[in-house]
């Protein structure tokens, strides 16, 4: 499963990164939207996290982008506020998983399960013989 995660928080971006490193996961890290889209223009991501808010953009307009350009793609968003989840409307913004900060890694990894299973069950059935 290749992953890209995008924050604009360093530590944050990196400890996560290497959590899912230490699990087998093919990562990529970009520190704002425009890194983000460069490393998506180049590879097909499995899964986008992204933080909600960064210094001077926000992740849900590159949710949108994403679910225009690589709609197969699972996206999980990150925020450290409460945020509105009538605004965020996981299944109509296209996100897989909304997830409020500080995040529990054992239960990180248990929804990334969950998300894998769901993308290859999807797969399977899409298949035509």
């Amino acid at each position: 499963m290749r992953i890209l995660i995008v924050g604009d928080k360093e530590g944050s971006r990196e400890g996560l990164a290497s959590l899912l490193q230490d699990e087998g996961y093919g990562v990529e890290v970009a520190g704002n939207i425009i890194e983000a889209w460069e490393k998506l223009r180049e590879t097909l991501f499995d899964l986008i996290i992204t933080d909600l808010e960064m210094s001077d953009q926000m992740g849900i307009e590159l949710v949108d982008l994403i679910k225009f350009t690589h709609p197969a793609s699972s996206i999980v968003m990150l925020t450290a506020y409460e945020t509105d989840q009538n605004f965020l409307q996981e299944d109509a913004r296209g996100l897989s998983v909304f997830l409020e900060k500080p995040i529990d890694p054992s239960g990180f990894l248990r929804m990334l399960e969950r998300l894998k299973k769901k993308r290859w069950s999807n797969r399977a059935n899409k298949v035509v013989f």
